[in-house]
């Protein structure tokens, strides 16, 4: 669990304020049939399980300048939503908030912390809403099969299990299958089925089937 606090609210309260609760997500990328292309050394399939809360996103710093120095946050830090009367406000880890007043998806406000006043900036900053990954989560697990390419006739491939971004040695192999000599040909491991349409220089064209 991550111990940073915003001013005087904890992180963890802050995700599950307002309407920032985390809600568990599960995937994979690619989706079951879809064609994808993967050179050596990149993952053919990923499938992952995250407690997922929404983040607000911005491309640009937003800056206010003050007597003291500047409030800033940084382009690309998550926010994090928490009450408030404005249509919506979000926080940085680092402690800085925003403020979009009227809901138009635009910040016009921005706070030292959670509890001092906002203060208006110069020109409105655009945000986006997007999911991220739970800061109190201890629950992250992601499965990914990788190409490794081919040796002679024999596809290569390695699968790699990770609990919450740190690898499982133990959940860690090379896999091998051998080639035929025409595509598409099938390839199984565990509960997954991928096609492989053909292998070249420029990496493996495949399809996931289950």
């Amino acid at each position: 669990m991550i111990a940073i606090k915003l001013g005087a609210i904890a992180l963890v309260a802050l995700v599950g304020s307002g309407t920032s609760y985390a809600q568990n997500t599960v995937g994979q990328t690619p989706a079951v049939g879809t064609e994808a292309t993967a050179t050596v050394g990149s993952p053919i399939l990923e499938k992952f399980r995250y407690d997922a809360v929404k983040v607000a996103i911005t491309q640009v710093d937003v800056v206010r300048g003050t007597f003291t120095g500047d409030i800033k946050i940084a382009a690309g830090d998550p926010l994090y939503k928490v009450s408030s009367k404005a249509k919506y406000k979000a926080c940085s880890t680092r402690g800085p908030c925003a403020l979009d007043d009227d809901g138009d998806g635009t910040f016009d406000r921005i706070a030292l912390d959670e509890t001092v006043a906002a203060l208006k900036l110069k020109a409105p900053v655009a945000y986006e809403v997007r999911d991220a990954v739970a800061p109190s989560s201890t629950g992250n697990f992601k499965q990914t099969i990788t190409y490794l390419g081919v040796n002679g006739d024999t596809l290569r491939l390695s699968y790699r299990e990770f609990l919450n971004d740190l690898a499982r040695p133990a959940f860690t192999e090379e896999l091998t299958f051998p080639l035929g000599k025409t595509y598409p040909q099938p390839v199984a491991f565990k509960d997954t089925k991928l096609i492989v349409l053909g292998i070249d220089g420029a990496g493996i064209r495949y399809r996931v089937e289950q």
